[in-house]
């Protein structure tokens, strides 16, 4: 049963339910439940629970709870308990708590916190705290401390501090300071100041300024400028702006535009604009324009659009549209389109159409219709119907 927006697609499972936007795959499972939005697959696990919004994947695990819109996946682990929205990784661990939207990930380590949104992979670290949404990638270091949102990956450092949100990787540093939710990458260089929420990572730079939230990389650069939130990467490119958070990956390009927000990794590419957060890799394309938030992977395809917070990536397709947060991939179909985002794979199917935040999987069928944000995995059937709260066997 898929109650609303549910993905269901089981493998020899008596019972399962998605509450709310749920995608669960399970193989030999019996019972699973996602509240929210969740998105399950388990291996040999018999009960978890993911409160809302929650992708879990879990490899001989117990009982695993992930509060909210948490992603957990567990190798030989008891208990973990993602508070609100987190992604926990562990690898013989004990006890881990990620309090709010954190993803964890540790290796051979006893008790790790983060408190807020915080993602921490560590090694052989004792203590770390992560304040709030904090990420921390620690290596022989005994403690650090990231004040908000911050990540940190140390290398024989003594002392880190990351005010807010920051992220820091540093090698052979003895200072460095990110304002407010600063990534910091450096390799012998002195002094770099991000001034908030920057991510910077240079190799033999002597300047670099990012004025809000933004993240650089750059190799044999002179002068970036990222005016807000903006992460860039650049090979031998002179200028490039970002007007506010955006990312940029770019190869050998002259102009590139990202208008907020985005990231765009571009490979001999003339002109691509991502409208708002959007994230967009093209190799060797023309034109791809991302509206809003939309991350776009294509192959040889001459035009794509994402409308809103759309994926797509697409193999030899024409034409392809996701309306609204739509992540698309097809392989060889004309058309298809997602009214809401809606997730969609394809295979030899000509038309299909999800109506509401709606994912379909589909091997071998003519026509599938989810009535409301309803994903459905269907194996060899031909028409199949989601209205709401009801459960669906198409034979």
């Amino acid at each position: 049963m898929v109650d609303n927006t549910g993905i269901v697609r089981m493998e020899n499972n008596t019972s399962c339910m998605v509450d709310h936007v749920g995608i669960v795959r399970m193989e030999n499972n019996t019972s699973c439940i996602v509240d929210h939005v969740g998105i399950v697959r388990m291996e040999n696990n018999t009960s978890c629970i993911v409160d809302h919004v929650g992708i879990v994947r879990m490899e001989n695990n117990t009982s695993c709870i992930v509060d909210h819109v948490g992603i957990v996946r567990m190798e030989n682990n008891t208990s973990c308990i993602v508070d609100h929205v987190g992604i926990v990784r562990m690898e013989n661990n004990t006890s881990c708590i990620v309090d709010h939207v954190g993803i964890v990930r540790m290796e051979n380590n006893t008790s790790c916190i983060v408190d807020h949104v915080g993602i921490v992979r560590m090694e052989n670290n004792t203590s770390c705290i992560v304040d709030h949404v904090g990420i921390v990638r620690m290596e022989n270091n005994t403690s650090c401390i990231v004040d908000h949102v911050g990540i940190s990956s140390m290398e024989n450092n003594t002392s880190c501090m990351v005010d807010h949100v920051g992220i820091v990787r540093m090698e052979n540093n003895t200072s460095c300071i990110v304002d407010h939710v600063g990534i910091v990458r450096m390799e012998n260089n002195t002094s770099c100041i991000a001034d908030h929420v920057g991510i910077v990572r240079m190799e033999n730079n002597t300047s670099c300024i990012v004025d809000h939230v933004g993240i650089v990389r750059m190799e044999n650069n002179t002068s970036c400028m990222i005016d807000n939130n903006g992460v860039v990467r650049m090979e031998n490119n002179t200028s490039c702006v970002i007007d506010n958070t955006g990312i940029v990956g770019m190869e050998n390009n002259t102009s590139c535009m990202v208008d907020h927000v985005g990231i765009v990794g571009m490979e001999k590419n003339t002109s691509c604009m991502v409208d708002h957060v959007g994230i967009v890799r093209m190799e060797n394309n023309t034109s791809c324009m991302v509206d809003h938030v939309g991350i776009v992977g294509m192959e040889n395809n001459t035009s794509c659009m994402v409308d809103h917070v759309g994926i797509v990536r697409m193999e030899n397709n024409t034409s392809c549209m996701v309306d609204h947060d739509g992540i698309v991939r097809m392989e060889n179909n004309t058309s298809c389109i997602v009214d809401h985002v809606g997730i969609v794979r394809m295979e030899n199917n000509t038309s299909c159409m999800i109506d509401n935040n709606g994912v379909v999987r589909m091997e071998n069928n003519t026509s599938c219709v989810i009535d409301d944000t309803g994903i459905v995995g269907m194996e060899s059937n031909i028409s199949c119907i989601a209205n709401l709260n009801i459960p669906v066997f198409c034979a």
